[in-house]
């Protein structure tokens, strides 16, 4: 089943799917236990470990060592959806287009932590659309789209990229480690 059973990367095959869904309810439970100070003066500030964890996996060519990173994204996707939103959209289709616009990016750049940063930054951006359209569709977007764009999506986005970055060195280390064993 996807590869999961034996082979190579067999720890990698395994560990990243576990972590992508520890990340995937992560961001709910700290937006839920948070929600004092991530909704503060009519910000809304989502944490987004899972799109850390995704491109993450796509800037280390993950998906060129057997993981299915469409298929894990597309299922993180729809489980985001239901639990979160309860409509079937944004994230599902948005995190495989996420995935789809990091590939071609990490062609064109390096793994410096700049560039890493900047496949970040397009790829939430990306991600980001794709749910407000998304809510929009779906007439549960209340907000223009410039007061989303100062309220939602900046303030997340600065979060996200201040996280990406702090965990660029351990997640390094991590998919390194992982990748040679």
């Amino acid at each position: 089943m996807f590869g999961l059973f034996g082979g190579y990367h067999t720890k990698l095959k395994w560990i990243f799917p576990l972590v992508m869904f520890f990340a995937l309810f992560l961001d709910g439970a700290l937006f839920s236990n948070m929600a004092g100070i991530l909704t503060r003066g009519g910000n809304h500030i989502l944490p987004m470990f899972l799109v850390i964890w995704l491109v993450y996996g796509v800037v280390y060519q993950l998906d060129d060592d057997g993981i299915p990173l469409y298929v894990w994204a597309l299922v993180a996707g729809l489980i985001y959806d239901m639990f979160y939103t309860g409509i079937i959209g944004g994230f599902t289709v948005g995190l495989p287009v996420m995935i789809w616009l990091a590939r071609e990016l990490r062609y064109y750049l390096s793994d410096s932590v700049l560039s890493v940063l900047m496949v970040f930054i397009l790829s939430l951006t990306v991600l980001q659309v794709f749910s407000y359209l998304a809510a929009n569709v779906a007439d549960l977007m209340v907000d223009t789209p410039l007061m989303y764009i100062l309220h939602t999506f900046t303030p997340t986005l600065a979060l996200n990229v201040v996280l990406a970055a702090v965990l660029y060195v351990p997640l390094n280390m991590l998919f390194s480690y992982l990748k040679e064993n």
